[in-house]
């Protein structure tokens, strides 16, 4: 962010990669679905620029999660 006012910092810029993979399991009387998703795969520093502590605390880096959705 360049356009800043006078009590902001600037903030470098970054490329999020993110990733969702999902699948439907479907049983008799239940839906599922199983998903793994992934965030941050290039493993950039990122700040948030509208955030009062974006030059002490960085966004998350690269994670995943794998869950299961079920509705019955």
């Amino acid at each position: 962010q360049k356009n800043i006012s006078s009590n902001e910092t600037q903030t470098k810029g970054y490329t999020m990669l993110n990733l969702g993979l999902d699948y439907d399991l479907n049983f008799k009387k239940t839906s599922s679905i199983i998903y793994l998703q992934a965030t941050n795969l290039l493993n950039q520093d990122t700040r948030n620029h509208v955030s009062f502590i974006k030059d002490n605390v960085p966004l998350a880096g690269r994670s995943f999660m794998l869950g299961l959705r079920t509705a019955f």
